[in-house]
């Protein structure tokens, strides 16, 4: 009886203390939606909370102190006797935690990156407008507010900044027409909100906010002869990331030795790949990018069918679709901002992914040429079974740690290996150029 006692007590001390890890997370999670920064980076890692962004001296403060908490509680769990699965939840959540302490001090971009602070406003503004109208009255206002929360965050920038010129000299260039291009996106945006205030506060909001953004070009380029010139991060830094934020074992210089080997693997395969399609036909680019739209839903199916028939994968049938449409010219004006694309998120989990394209041309860029002359090849990379697919897949994840959970470095590997897996699957056996 009293063994009994004591062994249900220690089950209840275990069970205890790894929902504890639960209550972490749940805590974490919602409050890195507050607060993690804003990127360019096309593959969307979570969905932040609305509301206005602070990046003052006090925010960054209470961020730290939030973060030293959070360690602190994650260090001092016991997890002894823990089963494997429940170890792996632990250290992906060393992880995330871990990626903080990188943003904030490791690689503090905040401190030394102007793009940083364009991040922080241009691309919050378009991440709210890059989804598909409708825009509902929420959206609307965030939309709104977004664009009112920029002149202070880059007021804010300008007194974190330690700036480092190569750093400056690549925001001055993306800042070059900012003019221009927000006069477009409020001239399409505009009609599409809510109601007649948001409009008005909108092109209230844009035109204080495009006086911002040029003021702070102007001010960079006038600090640029006494900015710094060398910059390097360094093994330590580097050594941090990748042992305690993507969790791999590697030094930097055998990640370096390795895509270099792989490199050269791959420009060796391109090669012969070029050489044995030489006398192919050329692919046809779609005349218009309605065109490009339709045959990437006829590709979408067949790609799903392909996996299916020939066993490489099994898509659920009620997984969303990936689909290409026309790009508006106020979606159009955010392209040098990053990858003009809508992954959805947790929540719509039923809506399909968007890629926004330009009208088919011989002068687009390589990429955009491909997707005209073949959509699969914009669609096994960012659709199935590319980023799109693995991130739905995620957000069905019953584990809500590993749900919610994020990793740099496979995104974007799992898009390279599904390009390749797929060719050499023979899904392009139709098409030998693409």
């Amino acid at each position: 009886m009293l063994l009994g006692l004591v062994l249900l007590s220690v089950i209840s001390f275990a069970q205890e203390k790894t929902d504890s890890l639960d209550w972490l997370a749940s805590e974490f999670w919602t409050w890195r939606a507050e607060y993690r920064p804003f990127t360019f980076d096309d593959v969307p890692r979570m969905e932040h909370a609305d509301g206005v962004r602070d990046w003052s001296a006090a925010s960054v403060a209470k961020q730290r102190a939030d973060l030293a908490a959070f360690e602190r509680r994650w260090k001092s769990m016991r997890t002894g006797g823990w089963p494997m699965g429940r170890m792996v939840d632990y250290r992906l959540m060393g992880s995330a935690i871990a990626r903080v302490r990188w943003e904030l001090d490791v690689n503090p971009r905040w401190q030394r990156d102007p793009a940083f602070y364009v991040e922080q406003t241009v691309d919050a503004l378009q991440e709210a407008i890059v989804p598909p109208p409708p825009l509902s009255a929420a959206r609307s206002r965030e939309i709104v507010a977004r664009a009112e929360n920029i002149p202070s965050i880059l007021e804010q920038g300008k007194l974190n900044l330690r700036a480092v010129a190569p750093f400056a000299q690549l925001t001055i260039q993306l800042l070059s027409d900012i003019d221009q291009r927000f006069a477009r996106v409020e001239r399409g945006v505009s009609p599409l909100l809510a109601s007649d205030a948001d409009r008005a506060q909108f092109r209230t909001a844009m035109a204080a906010a495009s006086k911002a953004l040029i003021e702070y070009r102007e001010w960079l380029k006038k600090d640029l002869p006494n900015m710094r010139q060398d910059f390097a991060l360094g093994d330590k830094a580097y050594g941090f990331f990748l042992h305690q934020v993507a969790l791999l074992p590697y030094t930097p210089q055998q990640l370096l030795a390795m895509a270099r080997q792989d490199f050269e693997r791959v420009l060796a395969m391109e090669s012969y790949e070029h050489q044995r399609d030489i006398h192919a036909p050329e692919l046809k680019m779609a005349a218009t990018a309605e065109e490009e739209a339709a045959r990437m839903e006829r590709d979408d199916a067949n790609i799903r069918r392909y996996l299916t028939e020939h066993q490489v994968l099994t898509v659920p049938p009620d997984l969303p679709h990936w689909t290409i449409r026309p790009a508006p010219d106020y979606v159009a004006a955010f392209d040098p901002f990053g990858e003009i694309d809508d992954f959805t998120g947790p929540s719509r989990p039923h809506q399909d992914g968007t890629r926004w394209v330009h009208p088919p041309s011989n002068d687009l860029g390589y990429f955009w040429k491909a997707y005209a002359q073949d959509p699969r090849t914009t669609g096994v990379h960012e659709g199935v079974p590319g980023h799109f697919f693995q991130l739905l897949l995620s957000r069905r994840n019953p584990d809500p740690i590993r749900r919610q959970y994020y990793d740099s470095s496979a995104n974007e590997g799992l898009g390279f290996y599904a390009e390749e897996m797929m060719l050499a699957a023979g899904l392009y056996d139709d098409a030998p150029r693409s």
